[in-house]
């Protein structure tokens, strides 16, 4: 027979051999393990009779979506489950966006933890941990066709490996508001644009931030994904206890493209929708093109002017189809008097009408890397910057007046065909 191998439930001795070594075996069909304290063939199975005998989550449809889930499921902590709310502690409200609320919680139990990473490694818990719960409808109901759409999306980003830009525990019931919620990742510094009002951040760490997010939006891209829905609010920040630093991050992948996508949907009817916050948005989407990676690229261009302002883009206008016109004519979001002007030239790139050229995420997350870590006469651009700054603020009584219909929430816009409208008084008012 040459040199074929003995095989057992289709795989080679040689394979059989490399994961018991890595993963041990099940001790419940005795085979060897798929992952480490994971066996694809009982674990799942596990699972679904702990579920239903338990009750299940009360709804159909809930639960034919996480048995499929688990189905799929290749690794321990990866695991999708539903949690009963009573399960959660100091449920308290900190956020509120176009189609949810965000709460913040002590989840009793914890999330799953292997303890050790060897062939004997036990499936365990961390104990009392700090979630944030996301409601994902205004109604009792979830939708047969939003699940679809978000089981699509959460699928794509395990296989491409985006899984960290889309953390996902659970999901879970609210009795009292009667809303299903999303049990996700918490971020004790919030999101992008209340770390910039609520703190003082210095030029090195607003690099680092924008390095952080290129850096993610760069394997968001390489892996052929798009994110529909890149803006201040959808940046979290956490403290990285051990530099003392922040770290930052693209929350919110695969919920943006499920919202998008269903609007796209609707759009195949004519009804020019447009999903997201109006400022973020790129001209050539607001005319009716589809998202791609060099839209992504305005969004965070649009972010690095609200970091060197500290004020959201837009702040003193309404954002309504005039504004969006405005963008597609050219008006762009401004810059604080003492940026370094190689960061003005570059952030306009990212804004710049074609689409084309504009830079990649890869390039811009070598620049600031750059600028922050390796270029000492850049370095000292962006520290003079902080001085100045900071002698401006001691006298700075300036307070933000934001104006009443500026939307910063994410939402569903129908801003017609733009490219029919034609742009309107190009010197409307207006001061960043």
């Amino acid at each position: 027979m040459g040199n074929s191998q003995t095989k057992t439930r289709g795989v080679s001795t040689n394979e059989s051999f490399k994961r018991y070594k890595a993963y041990g075996k099940c001790h419940t069909c005795k085979h060897f393990n798929t992952n480490v304290a994971w066996c694809q063939l009982c674990d799942p199975k596990k699972l679904i009779s702990q579920f239903e005998g338990a009750g299940g989550s009360g709804d159909q449809v809930i639960d034919d979506f996480l048995e499929d889930l688990w189905i799929h499921t290749e690794e321990y902590e990866k695991i999708v489950e539903w949690i009963p709310f009573e399960r959660f502690e100091g449920v308290q409200e900190i956020g509120k966006g176009g189609f949810s609320y965000v709460y913040s919680a002590t989840w009793v139990d914890g999330l799953r933890k292997l303890k050790s990473l060897e062939a004997d490694a036990e499936q365990t818990r961390t104990g009392p941990s700090v979630v944030a719960l996301k409601s994902i409808t205004k109604s009792d109901n979830l939708t047969i066709e939003f699940l679809k759409e978000f089981r699509h999306q959460y699928y794509n980003c395990i296989k491409n490996k985006l899984g960290k830009y889309f953390t996902f525990y659970g999901i879970t019931y609210h009795p009292t508001k009667k809303e299903y919620m999303l049990v996700i990742d918490y971020a004790d510094r919030g999101d992008l644009r209340s770390c910039l009002t609520n703190s003082r951040l210095y030029w090195s760490e607003k690099l680092q931030i924008l390095t952080d997010v290129s850096f993610a939006l760069h394997n968001i891209h390489h892996a052929e994904y798009v994110h529909k829905d890149l803006h201040s609010g959808n940046i979290l920040c956490k403290t990285n206890n051990v530099r003392d630093t922040i770290v930052s991050y693209i929350s919110d992948l695969g919920l943006s493209n499920v919202h998008a996508n269903l609007v796209e949907r609707l759009n195949q009817k004519n009804n020019y929708s447009i999903y997201g916050v109006l400022p973020y948005i790129s001209p050539e989407v607001l005319c009716g093109q589809e998202y791609t990676s060099a839209s992504d690229i305005y969004s965070l261009g649009v972010i690095m002017s609200e970091l060197s302002t500290n004020k959201p883009p837009f702040f003193n206008l309404p954002h309504n189809q005039a504004l969006a016109l405005k963008i597609c004519d050219g008006l762009r979001p401004g810059f604080s008097k003492n940026t370094p002007e190689c960061y003005i030239k570059l952030a306009n790139q990212c804004m710049d009408m074609d689409p084309e050229k504009r830079p990649t995420a890869e390039e811009l997350r070598d620049k600031f890397w750059n600028w922050n870590e390796i270029n000492q006469h850049i370095k000292k651009q962006f520290d003079d910057a902080d001085r100045q700054q900071y002698e401006e603020e001691v006298d700075d009584d300036d307070t933000l007046q934001i104006h009443p219909e500026a939307i910063y929430i994410c939402r569903v816009m129908n801003l017609g065909n733009l490219n029919e409208i034609g742009v309107e008084d190009e010197n409307a008012d207006y001061e960043e």
